[in-house]
């Protein structure tokens, strides 16, 4: 937080209400129902349009939804003086980095104030290194066991909160706004709102994404979108109806007609030539890679990427098909490869986060900028055709082994029972 007599603007002063309420909810108890006002109040506070300084001149702080006299008085003081004496107050309670550790399971409110009076920890990063060295077993109430379980804790907190940089909530916020105020300017604009950790008021953000609703999707593409891009329907497999505009007067033209499968759903994405005319995927089982595959399209470049047979079929104009009886379709050229360490955790990543147990991930290598963009997750795998020559192994017969195995698993957790 900013020093004293620094005036703070809305996201700043929503942030500091956010620190106070993850502080109040550690303190438990009675506190949580505090911690759940000044939740509101964050919210309430980054919600307002214009400048905050004019609502606390005219003191209207209480005209917001959940804003009493005492939390008015918290962030009139916090927008004067850049400083909160309850924060402060909570922060002198509480040893420092209390926040960033408590997000290490196994770790209570005394054990972090342990190691900060033992080894001065104020952050996972100073834990982890104490724990390498082999510090942190020495101190009172650890040990050996314990020093290697938080070893094992911080690596898959790090493994699942990885990303290229984050933001601290309220700068996100800030940048996040800019992008809603141009976003708006839109024709047609029914609806815009953040979405992801954003949107969930997680302390730090990755990535800032936004959902909009339109009476004109075009014109909201073009305002927002790079073209060309493809629509997608809702429908799964083997690139099913999908078309690309290289233009918004094209897809102007056309967005009456598109013809969006059952439910009238569709995904627009934008459109990434691969530097070396391949998509790639990653096959998971279990939480392990299994393998990974280049898949060059043929000429005609439609977008049927699926590297099984049951995905070698002729389209038809319906959304119907029987894969059984239609003709079989083109070859794609397809090569096994070694998928980099770095792509593979994040592939597992996601399944972690996304509950999957088998599946593919799919991602390309873009010629604009070098950098992998991940366009579609599978939660199913059609295993590649002539697996055993091409990847060195049976995926199917994995499959079949890990199936046993989770269903001799949960015959013995019954039994356990």
């Amino acid at each position: 937080m900013p020093g004293k007599n620094q005036t703070l603007d809305k996201f700043a002063i929503a942030a500091a209400l956010q620190e106070i309420a993850s502080l109040l909810e550690l303190k438990g108890g009675i506190s949580r129902f505090k911690a759940r006002a000044y939740q509101t109040g964050a919210r309430a506070i980054a919600a307002v349009a214009g400048d905050i300084g004019k609502l606390i001149e005219d003191n209207r702080l209480t005209s917001l939804p959940g804003i009493g006299n005492a939390l008015a008085s918290q962030i009139k003081q916090l927008h004067l003086t850049g400083s909160s004496s309850v924060l402060d107050n909570l922060r002198q309670e509480f040893p420092p980095g209390i926040l960033e550790l408590s997000a290490v399971p196994g770790l209570s409110n005394a054990k972090i104030a342990t190691l900060h009076e033992a080894l001065g920890i104020t952050s996972i990063a100073e834990l982890q290194a104490a724990a390498t060295a082999g510090l942190v077993r020495n101190v009172k109430g650890f040990g050996a066991k314990t020093e290697q379980g938080l070893l094992e804790a911080i690596a898959n907190h790090n493994r699942d909160n990885k990303t290229a940089k984050r933001f601290h909530l309220h700068h996100a916020q800030r940048i996040g706004e800019q992008v809603l105020d141009y976003i708006r300017t839109a024709r047609g604009l029914e609806e815009v709102s953040f979405a992801g950790s954003l949107r969930r008021w997680q302390e730090t953000v990755g990535t800032i994404r936004i959902v909009a609703s339109s009476k004109q999707p075009a014109a909201l593409l073009e305002h927002f979108l790079r073209f060309p891009v493809i629509v997608k329907p809702n429908v799964g497999g083997s690139g099913a109806h999908m078309r690309r505009f290289d233009s918004p007067e094209a897809l102007a033209a056309d967005v009456t007609e598109l013809d969006l499968g059952p439910d009238g759903t569709g995904l627009v994405q934008e459109f990434l030539e691969s530097e070396d005319g391949t998509s790639r995927r990653v096959e998971f089982l279990g939480d392990e890679y299994l393998y990974a595959l280049r898949i060059a399209n043929g000429p005609g470049r439609d977008f049927n990427l699926c590297p099984a047979d049951i995905c070698q079929v002729d389209a038809s104009n319906e959304f119907d098909n029987c894969v059984v009886d239609a003709s079989a379709k083109k070859q794609l050229r397809i090569d096994a490869f070694d998928a980099p360490r770095q792509i593979v955790d994040d592939v597992l990543r996601i399944a972690r986060l996304g509950g999957l147990d088998v599946g593919g991930v799919e991602y390309l290598v873009a010629a604009r900028d070098g950098l992998p963009y991940v366009y579609d997750i599978n939660a199913l795998s059609n295993f590649v055709t002539g697996a055993p020559a091409l990847v060195g192994f049976d995926p199917h017969a994995r499959f079949a082994e890990w199936l046993v195995e989770r269903a001799r698993a949960g015959k013995r957790e019954t039994v356990l029972a």
